[in-house]
């Protein structure tokens, strides 16, 4: 691996890091979560199921953060490219 991918892997982690925590304290929350930063949560008496809402928030973004970590692994580790010029470009899925 090179020092590129290392470092991408590194912050990505740190981005996503928050995103599974947020996923699991949903998934394990008691109380209605919010979706919406600000946005007060729908009380108990508005959710038939507190329980199942909470479960499907949590996979939400355990599954939006475990996609983002493949994405990155799919798009040949987002590395940098040098054509010969003085130009580099950040490869994401081929296209520079």
């Amino acid at each position: 691996m090179t020092g590129e991918i290392i470092f991408s892997f590194v912050v990505l982690l740190i981005s996503i890091g928050p995103i599974f925590i947020l996923g699991v304290v949903q998934f394990r929350s008691k109380d209605p979560v919010g979706f919406w930063a600000g946005k007060k949560p729908p009380r108990k008496e508005q959710i038939t199921n507190v329980k199942s809402y909470n479960r499907k928030h949590g996979i939400m973004w355990i599954l939006y953060g475990a996609g983002l970590i493949g994405w990155f692994w799919g798009t040949d580790c987002c590395v940098f490219v040098h054509d010969g010029s003085d130009r580099r470009y950040l490869c994401n899925g081929g296209v520079p």
